[in-house]
């Protein structure tokens, strides 16, 4: 059996502008997005519409402090614990700008420790105290107050404490009263702060 043969026959007007309007179609759309595209920083702000920069339209990183105006960034603008500590710069955060009793000892760098004071003091005399304080570092400030419900000796005294080696706050307890004075399980909250 012959193979069908196929004659060559000579291209007709019609198939010639068709497959050449075909080309320039294809050429012409390629050229029109091509020439659509803008040269790299090209477009200022003047050149963008309102609210036409949006989030997902962002790459990642590309937007630095050298791009944001002074002041432009504000604190109803910055989504709740969006910015952490690492997120500051050192001192950047002063008194002025922390709102009253908006910290707490949770918030600082530092600790809090309930303790019990145990302690016998000769009338007129102090004695050396020490307060196991987890977590306290050596040169720390330290602070003492009363827990509520226990009651205060009234010859007692206590001088400020001091954290001279890690994990220990100590402090002199002096008994102002002309007899001898013994405390069991007063409660007491020691603070440090680093």
């Amino acid at each position: 059996m012959n193979a069908p043969q196929f004659a060559l026959r000579r291209p007709r007007y019609a198939d010639v502008v068709a497959t050449l309007a075909l080309f320039i179609a294809m050429g012409g759309s390629a050229y029109a997005v091509s020439s659509n595209v803008a040269d790299p920083n090209s477009v200022d702000t003047a050149a963008i519409q309102n609210h036409a920069v949006t989030t997902p339209k962002l790459a990642d990183e590309a937007v630095g402090t050298d791009e944001i105006a002074p002041d432009a960034v504000t604190g109803g603008k910055i989504a709740p614990a969006a910015v952490t500590g690492t997120g500051l710069a050192p001192n950047s955060v002063t008194s002025v700008a922390v709102a009253p009793h908006s910290l707490s000892v949770a918030d600082l760098q530092g600790t809090s420790t309930a303790a019990k004071l145990r302690v016998a003091i000769r009338a007129r005399s102090c004695v050396p105290v020490k307060f196991t304080v987890a977590g306290a570092t050596a040169g720390s400030a330290a602070f003492l107050s009363y827990r509520p419900g226990f009651k205060i000796p009234r010859s007692l005294v206590i001088s400020p404490l001091s954290v001279a080696s890690a994990g220990v706050a100590s402090a002199s307890a002096c008994n102002l009263a002309g007899r001898r004075l013994s405390v069991k399980n007063l409660g007491v909250r020691i603070i440090t702060l680093r």
